[in-house]
């Protein structure tokens, strides 16, 4: 693949987005990649409460990243205040820990949401709702729900994504390296280096310095005054 060649998932349009905080530089945003086969999702939090000003990374495998893509299904058709977690493992395989959590839910209005808690480091909810090019309302055009907007374009938004997301892992594979000296974990995503600062080498999410108020499509949140509610951790 060529590195220099801009792909699909580099588009703004699969960027989520989530409220906005008071003096951040702009919306929490989440950019979805795949590192050497392996997917990822990557949070940046642009909260200046934040003590770290690098993104929360959830390093995955394609198995991991199939059951991620599930749970956003799930979510859509559950009922409301519905929740499952998957925990994302780093460290060789006798001493691996929790590096960070994925979050997948519905929250009491029905709007579906992805977050990445990570100890110490603000954990943002970012809700699955129409970006601002797209809409959803009833046979007549009045404005419905936030909750029923959400289980659509959560679905079509996991269908199109993983799509695109197989290919890039399709097309990215690279072999395991022997063990000796490689950190491992994270579904194998630091076997290629990753898990630090490998982000910016991989295919699809290329970080923009952070991600301001959405641009140009899906993801980006339409209103949601509920999301000012505190994520129950």
């Amino acid at each position: 693949m060529d590195q220099d060649k801009p792909i699909i998932i580099d588009d703004k349009k699969f960027a989520l987005y989530g409220k906005p905080v008071e003096g951040g530089r702009g919306a929490p945003k989440m950019q979805f990649g795949v590192f050497r086969g392996n997917p990822n999702v990557v949070v940046f939090t642009n909260d200046p409460s934040d003590p770290e000003k690098k993104p929360i990374r959830a390093a995955m495998d394609p198995v991991i990243w199939g059951g991620f893509i599930e749970l956003i299904k799930m979510a859509a058709d559950a009922d409301p205040n519905w929740q499952r977690r998957i925990p994302n493992r780093k460290g060789p395989p006798q001493k691996t820990f929790v590096e960070s959590v994925t979050i997948v839910g519905k929250d009491a209005e029905g709007v579906v949401y992805i977050a990445i808690n990570k100890q110490g480091r603000p954990t943002k909810k970012i809700p699955i709702l129409p970006g601002m090019y797209a809409d959803l309302t009833d046979d007549q055009g009045n404005p419905i729900p936030d909750g029923e907007k959400s289980v659509v374009f959560a679905k079509g938004f996991a269908i199109t994504l993983n799509h695109i997301m197989l290919d890039l892992m399709r097309e990215t594979y690279e072999p395991a390296q022997p063990p000796g000296g490689q950190q491992g974990g994270g579904g194998g995503y630091n076997r290629g280096g990753g898990g630090g600062g490998g982000y910016q080498q991989q295919r699809g999410g290329q970080p923009s310095g952070g991600g301001g108020a959405p641009q140009g499509g899906g993801g980006a949140p339409q209103g949601g005054g509920s999301f000012e509610d505190d994520l129950p951790m």
